[in-house]
């Protein structure tokens, strides 16, 4: 609902780098298929703390394999709590890989319309209305993130005006003189 994974593809288009979708390792690893429709509620059954850190390690994994290769990688997930970006910040530095967080913001009445419309259409993800409060209560602002680390955009904008936005920003593009480091965006 907040954007993440629209601006995540476009940008992996533009920066030629794959992108790893939280909601899709999930469904994976539980033998789900991308569009199974998983109504459960908050915080339970394949959305349940356990799940969620066996998915955020799957997709740490995941980004490992790509930087060791020396490429950059983008991860489509929210990384809403502070031990998450931590477990990120530290691959990043094991890896010497820059790291950048990309914050996809909307007002309050756009990410209820956005939940609302996929209570009529096949979504990947199985967020709906009924587990906005909640998440919004759950999620930990991004306070440790240095600014030179952290990006804002608000997804109410149009989507060439984020990526152009994104782009213009010299921390987003991966760095070419570090041929062993490449550039783990994490988009949240």
């Amino acid at each position: 609902a907040s954007g993440k994974s629209k601006i995540s593809n476009e940008l992996s288009k533009h920066l030629n780098v794959k992108v790893f979708c939280s909601d899709l390792v999930r469904k994976e690893l539980f033998g789900l298929k991308p569009h199974d429709f998983m109504d459960v509620s908050f915080e339970k059954g394949i959305y349940s703390k356990e799940a969620s850190s066996l998915t955020y390690g799957k997709l740490l994994l995941l980004a490992q394999e790509e930087i060791e290769k020396g490429a950059s990688v983008i991860l489509d997930a929210t990384f809403g709590n502070k031990h998450q970006r931590d477990e990120a910040l530290r691959l990043a530095k094991d890896m010497d890989a820059n790291i950048v967080f990309v914050e996809c913001c909307a007002p309050v009445n756009l990410y209820r319309a956005r939940l609302i419309k996929r209570e009529t259409r096949p979504c990947i993800s199985d967020a709906r209305i009924r587990h906005f409060e909640r998440f919004k209560k759950r999620f930990e602002p991004l306070n440790e993130i240095p600014d030179e680390m952290h990006i804002r955009i608000n997804t109410e904008k149009l989507l060439t005006e984020n990526i152009h936005n994104l782009l213009s920003q010299g921390n987003m593009l991966p760095l070419k003189e570090n041929a062993g480091a490449g550039s783990s965006l994490r988009i949240l």
